[in-house]
């Protein structure tokens, strides 16, 4: 498997923290087509690599073209994840890191036919749930960003929801969107536009959310 179909069969799942993200990506794995797994924390990073790349390009960078970068990181990234998916015995691989919305834009550069999810979810229960997360971390002494300061938390998720709107505006052939309260109130006819959108029949098994132990966790807005 490579590249050469431009990623038809990846999906890249972003939104805010707290909006949904995980529960978008469990109803997902639940498709027999398609395995989503855990989240690939050095995909942004890899992506501001490219981004900053792509930028000295323009200033006159003699070393190489916006054609050899494309080549050589859609090859580099697309490997990992064309290997998981023979691995995995499936059609298609999605996968899910709220940050990834930051970066749809040269995802799409890299993938052009790849498919996004945007998740979207009332701002106001992520900023409450950025509240609790950081009560826990407290108790567990971890440290996270988010929930201590309510302004930062605001600018955090302006920055997602803008990158996020921008992308599915100049790209709505390619980037569905999810709106949590519609998934957790309206679970089939959700879904069912969600495999609509991926070209993937509907299976019920994708309603049954209750398969995973952190059910609660991601109904919660992981």
């Amino acid at each position: 498997m490579s590249n050469s179909d431009g990623g038809r069969n990846l999906i890249f799942v972003g939104g805010a923290p707290r909006s949904g993200t995980s529960l978008v990506q469990k109803v997902i794995n639940l498709h027999p087509a398609i395995y989503a797994g855990p989240e690939f924390e050095h995909l942004y990073r890899l992506l501001k690599c490219y981004r900053a790349m792509k930028n000295q390009n323009r200033s006159g960078s003699n070393y190489y073209s916006a054609e050899l970068l494309i080549e050589q990181y859609s090859r580099f990234i697309g490997e990992i994840f064309f290997r998981k998916i023979e691995t995995e015995k499936v059609d298609i691989l999605s996968e899910k890191t709220p940050t990834n919305v930051l970066v749809f834009e040269e995802l799409c550069e890299l993938f052009p036919a790849a498919r996004f999810i945007f998740v979207v979810r009332d701002p106001r229960d992520s900023i409450v749930s950025f509240r609790d997360v950081a009560a826990r971390q407290e108790r567990t002494k971890k440290n996270r960003n988010i929930g201590r300061n309510l302004f930062s938390d605001l600018s955090r998720l302006r920055q997602f929801l803008e990158a996020g709107e921008t992308f599915h505006k100049n790209h709505h052939d390619a980037c569905f969107l999810v709106i949590y309260e519609d998934l957790v109130a309206h679970p089939e006819p959700t879904i069912r536009q969600l495999c609509s959108f991926l070209d993937v029949e509907f299976h019920p098994d994708m309603l049954d959310t209750a398969r995973s132990d952190d059910t609660s966790a991601a109904i919660a807005g992981g």
